[in-house]
């Protein structure tokens, strides 16, 4: 077993497996963010959900950094 999420990401990654929901991804069809350390999905649902708490922090974010700059 992986020992650290990168590690099981890119584990995933190598056997074309959708880190959320666990099912086979065709080579190529891979949903990512361009950095394979943040894995490969097989939709962009699994990657939203996957990443539910970092897109909500980002998206808290960027909204107070544009309203402290408005």
């Amino acid at each position: 077993m992986a020992t650290t999420e990168v590690a099981h990401l890119l584990d995933l990654w190598d056997r074309c497996i959708c880190p959320y929901c666990g099912t086979h991804v065709r080579e190529g069809a891979r949903v990512v963010s361009g950095d394979a350390r943040e894995g490969g999905f097989c939709s962009i649902r699994c990657h939203s959900t996957y990443y539910t708490f970092e897109l909500a922090a980002r998206a808290d974010w960027s909204a107070t950094e544009s309203s402290q700059h408005a």
